[in-house]
């Protein structure tokens, strides 16, 4: 699954949904390899935030959604500056 044009809640819900059926049908995934899949598969735009959390040992879930969430605000927020 791609990032795309979702908005990151919206696509972090698909990776967690993702991978609770995964567990459901005996296939479970690693917290780290969910965190590693949802990394990669974002946008080029969020480079900096993937490389400073890529390096981060023992990175939570709830942490991973909060930085991203907060990147893709700041990410909006210079978007907006730039059209005024």
């Amino acid at each position: 699954m791609r990032h795309g044009t979702m908005k990151m809640e919206e696509y972090l819900n698909k990776m967690k949904n993702l991978s609770d059926n995964l567990t459901l049908v005996g296939s479970p995934i690693s917290t780290f390899d969910l965190i590693k899949q949802t990394l990669t598969s974002l946008d080029s735009e969020y480079n900096p935030i993937v490389v400073q959390l890529a390096d981060k040992e023992n990175l939570k879930w709830v942490e991973l959604q909060a930085q991203l969430l907060a990147f893709e605000n700041i990410l909006e927020q210079l978007k907006q500056s730039r059209q005024s």
